[in-house]
């Protein structure tokens, strides 16, 4: 459900959200933003006009501007900002030990907020939390990648897997889950 509502108290009628709005199907009527009815199923969940509206007078989705975090305060510098986008941070030998279901759980609800291209919000997240779990996982998968690289069958450009099914049998080397 859309739930698009313009605080008319707040709106100073300026049009951004109109103008930002990617589908154009936000139109002003009588200086307030309105989405007809007919154009609901049109909008894409961007946000764009939440996010532009300098006086907070737009909730759409459940998103309301008294529960978002403000930007105000010590913001990396365009140094800092650089150093984070450019360096090295990968990190590919994991400890063997299970976090904490509270991390998980705030590194999720982070990662709901991450730029997906269009917003979208529809991805599905499946968290294994226990490593022993994770092995037999890993080991259901081994093998049926294993019977995929003996029939030679997977699609073309994943031919790579055939090399990590047979680095796991050599060696035990975990490439696929980095275990």
């Amino acid at each position: 459900m859309l739930n698009f509502q313009v605080d008319q108290e707040k709106c100073i009628g300026c049009g951004l959200c109109a103008a930002d709005c990617p589908m154009a199907i936000i139109s002003m009527e009588q200086g307030l933003p309105v989405i007809a009815a007919e154009n609901e199923d049109r909008c894409i969940r961007c946000l764009h006009c939440f996010a532009i509206c300098e006086s907070g007078a737009i909730a759409i989705h459940g998103s309301r501007v008294e529960e978002s975090l403000s930007l105000d305060g010590d913001l990396p510098t365009p140094e800092q900002m650089e150093l984070l986008i450019k360096a090295r941070r990968a990190i590919r030998n994991y400890r063997r030990e299970n976090l904490d279901p509270e991390v998980i759980d705030r590194l999720l609800e982070v990662t709901g907020h991450a730029p997906s291209g269009r917003n979208d919000r529809r991805l599905l997240f499946t968290v294994v939390d226990d490593g022993k779990v994770l092995e037999g996982l890993r080991d259901e998968a081994m093998a049926a990648l294993a019977v995929l690289a003996e029939e030679k069958r997977f699609p073309a450009g994943m031919e790579l897997f055939s090399d990590i099914v047979e680095t796991w049998r050599t060696q035990k080397v975990d490439i696929l889950f980095r275990g």
